[in-house]
């Protein structure tokens, strides 16, 4: 049985630090000619598929994970130690989003609220929040992370046209939820905002995005019959606070349909959340400062008692302060998570923070929850789940059509009709400052690993070569 070597031998190749370690031996991984021989042994049994390009390459590199396996390459425990470190990477970033996003909507709530700190000027503070979000990502682009510096800009008449109505409606959708706080609970609120899947996918029909399907408007009718039971009965039910919060679900849609316009053209220079930022959070803020100028005053705002002396100054300003940090902490935790992670993992731990969210309200805050709001809930998040399985599974024949393109060997067979099966799903964000992850990786193209979704963790390093070695 021929081998090809590996780390630290003559052609060069070599496991990262993240891969396993391989008893310190080359010979036993497994070669081009070793990974066949398998291939064509596997491919005599009944339930060997042949149906497309993607299928063949999943079965590929089953097989593959199949020989490593049955031959321990790297040991057991070598592979359960690497698994475990991925797990307790992806579980810390988890935790992150979660806390950053629990402590903000908490903070939200008890900044606002009437009951509790009684800060009437949210249109102020997350105009604030803007600034901060601008500053931060500047700084962390030029310091810290500077392979996220935007590398191209928008043309005038996309700034105009795509980039401007974007950040209006995203300033705008975050400023009116931060000021339904002020007078509906957290719970209510979490509630009508887990209705913004529908508006986006609507704003999807109305661009051209998305062709209407009677599998999207069944997706349609269960959340939006599940939050009416949700906000069936409200015994805190607020009309004003509900006017503002049902705005900010329809802008949502508005600015994620925007997004996923931005997304989808490089040339925006919009592939991550920094950069994205840097863009709109200057949009954001202006927008705010006008309709805080219309809808608070901004001389009301420094007259009140917060302003009085420095020293309530000085705290008031600290306090909102610290909520854009929480907010920029939180975009960042969630951009980390689905590049370590998969989107299928991110779409579910989505959903639980959701629910710990409004569990969350309810412990805190004293928040109500009678059968109704269960029921709804339940109802609710079966189809953000059933909207996130379309778009995950759009993702991926997207990917599929595209990596198909760059696939010599495999060109054979492909069914052309699996591309339009299902159309473009474009991916909602929750949260309130919602940068979507899944929306930079869906515009940009994928390895085959990601094209299948597969977690091939500790071999992320490992090259399967064809029978000439590379120079």
């Amino acid at each position: 049985m021929s081998t090809h070597s590996v780390a630290g031998s003559d052609d060069d190749r070599r496991w990262s630090s993240e891969s396993l370690n391989v008893r310190d031996s080359a010979e036993l991984l497994p070669t081009s000619h070793d990974l066949r021989e398998a291939l064509e042994v596997e491919a005599a049994t009944p339930h060997w598929k042949e149906n497309s390009i993607s299928d063949t390459w999943q079965n590929y590199m089953l097989v593959a994970r199949r020989w490593i396996f049955k031959n321990d390459v790297g040991g057991s425990d070598s592979f359960a130690k690497a698994w475990m470190r991925k797990a307790l990477v992806a579980g810390s970033y988890i935790l992150a989003w979660y806390t950053t996003s629990l402590v903000l909507s908490l903070y939200n709530k008890w900044l606002f609220s009437e009951d509790h700190y009684n800060f009437k000027f949210p249109l102020f503070t997350t105009m604030i929040h803007m600034i901060m979000q601008f500053t931060l990502s500047g700084v962390a682009v030029a310091f810290i992370w500077p392979r996220m510096r935007p590398a191209r800009h928008p043309a005038v008449k996309d700034y105009f046209t795509k980039v401007l109505p974007c950040g209006v409606a995203t300033g705008m959708d975050i400023g009116l939820s931060n000021s339904s706080l002020k007078v509906i609970s957290l719970s209510f609120y979490t509630m009508v905002k887990s209705g913004a899947p529908v508006f986006v996918l609507l704003f999807a029909f109305l661009f051209g995005l998305e062709r209407p399907t009677w599998t999207l408007s069944g997706v349609i009718v269960v959340i939006c019959f599940g939050v009416f039971l949700m906000v069936l009965n409200e015994t805190e039910f607020n009309w004003a606070g509900y006017v503002e919060v049902q705005i900010a679900t329809v802008l949502s849609g508005l600015r994620w349909a925007l997004t996923q316009m931005l997304l989808e053209r490089e040339s925006m220079g919009m592939n991550n959340p920094l950069a994205t930022n840097l863009f709109l959070a200057p949009l954001m803020a202006l927008s705010l400062l006008i309709a805080c100028s219309v809808m608070e005053g901004i001389p009301t705002v420094f007259q009140s008692p917060f302003f009085a002396t420095f020293g309530s100054t000085l705290s008031i300003l600290g306090t909102i302060c610290l909520g854009g940090f929480i907010a920029f902490l939180m975009v960042v935790s969630e951009f980390f998570l689905i590049s370590t992670t998969s989107v299928v993992t991110f779409s579910i731990a989505g959903i639980f923070k959701e629910i710990i969210t409004i569990i969350a309200a309810a412990k805190v805050f004293g928040d109500e929850f009678p059968a109704n709001k269960i029921v709804g809930l339940i109802i609710s998040i079966s189809g953000i789940a059933g909207y996130n399985y379309l778009r995950i599974r759009h993702m991926r024949k997207k990917h599929r059509a595209e990596t198909r393109k760059t696939i010599g060997p495999f060109q054979e067979g492909v069914d052309e009709d699996e591309e339009d099966e299902d159309t473009r799903l474009v991916a909602a964000g929750r949260g309130l400052y919602g940068f979507h992850p899944v929306n930079a990786i869906a515009g940009s193209r994928p390895s085959r690993e990601e094209e299948l979704d597969l977690e091939f963790i500790g071999y992320d390093d490992v090259e399967l070569n064809d029978d000439t070695d590379s120079p």
